[in-house]
């Protein structure tokens, strides 16, 4: 659960600064962001290792599902749980 946090608040900040509504796909600056900060806060709970492989898991997965990066505030809580139980099996 601790880490289903840590990815909305990742979500949240990462939606706050996405391009206000601008129809654009993911660009190398917005995967970049939403891993850095994922990371960031996944380690304290997992360790860094772990913490990238499930953020990249994490962000393949979002990715797949919107693909444009401003779509992620759409994102409700049955797929962001799903999300994140497939990634740290």
């Amino acid at each position: 659960m601790k880490k289903l946090l840590i990815v909305f608040a990742i979500i949240g900040i990462f939606t706050s600064c996405s391009s206000g509504g601008k129809k654009s796909s993911w660009k190398e600056s917005d995967k970049n962001d939403f891993s850095v900060e994922c990371v960031s806060g996944a380690t304290a709970s997992m360790g860094e290792e772990d913490a990238k492989k499930y953020c990249d898991c994490m962000l393949t997965k979002i990715m797949d599902k919107y693909p444009k990066a401003e779509e992620v505030g759409s994102i409700n809580m049955d797929e962001m749980t799903k999300m994140a139980e497939d990634c740290v099996k």
